[in-house]
C-alpha cells in the first residue's frame, strides 16, 4: 500500500541520516570530544581509549591553561601527519584535544596549506565556520557545535616558524 511504501521510505531516509551525518541537509555536529575521547575522561581513560598509540608526557606541557599530560606522537589526520595532545583541567578531566602537523611549517605557504586542509576538513564535517577572524599574527576559524568548540588556527610570528593547529575544546572550558 501507499502508507507502507511511505513508511519504508522514511525508514530508509532515517537510516541514511544516522549512517551519514549531514545527509538530510543539516550539518553534522562535533562529537563530545575527538574520536573516542570524550570530555571529562581522566588521563587513564584516554590512555586506555588510545592504547598502543597514546603515552604519558612528562613533564606536562601547557595548552591554554590546561595541563597536557597525554600525547600521540604521530598519527594521520586530514591528510597530514599530526602530533595529538590531550589537555586536562585542574580536576584531571579532559577539556581539549589539539592536532598539529608533525613537521612544523617552515614558511607562510606551508602554514597556509595546513590551515586550509584543516579548515576544509571541518567545513565538510560541520559546514561553514561560525566566524573567521585575523587579529595580530593569528588567523582563526571557529565552529560551535553542541558541547564542542572547534578552532583552526594559524599563528605567523616574525623570526619564528609559523604554527598551525586544529583544536577541539569542551564548551565549558572556554
Amino acid at each position: 500500500t501507499t502508507a507502507q511504501a511511505r513508511s519504508a521510505c522514511l525508514m530508509v531516509l532515517a537510516a541514511l541520516a544516522i549512517l551519514q551525518p549531514g545527509a538530510m541537509g543539516g550539518a553534522a555536529s562535533a562529537a563530545e570530544g575527538w574520536e573516542v575521547a570524550r570530555w571529562g575522561m581522566t588521563r587513564e581513560d584516554v590512555l586506555a581509549a588510545f592504547a598502543g598509540e597514546a603515552r604519558t608526557l612528562g613533564p606536562p606541557e601547557k595548552m591554554d591553561g590546561l595541563a597536557v599530560t597525554v600525547v600521540i606522537n604521530e598519527r594521520p589526520a586530514h591528510s597530514l601527519r599530526c602530533r595529538i595532545t590531550f589537555g586536562f583541567d585542574e580536576a584531571g578531566r579532559l577539556r581539549a584535544v589539539s592536532l598539529r602537523p608533525r613537521t612544523r611549517p617552515h614558511s607562510f605557504a606551508e602554514a597556509e596549506r595546513a590551515f586550509l586542509i584543516f579548515r576544509e576538513a571541518m567545513r565538510q564535517q560541520l559546514a561553514a565556520p561560525g566566524s573567521v577572524s585575523t587579529y595580530g599574527a593569528t588567523t582563526e576559524a571557529i565552529w560551535e557545535s553542541g558541547p564542542t568548540v572547534v578552532k583552526v588556527r594559524r599563528l605567523d610570528r616574525p623570526q619564528r616558524p609559523p604554527e598551525v593547529s586544529l583544536v577541539y575544546v569542551a564548551r565549558e572550558a572556554e
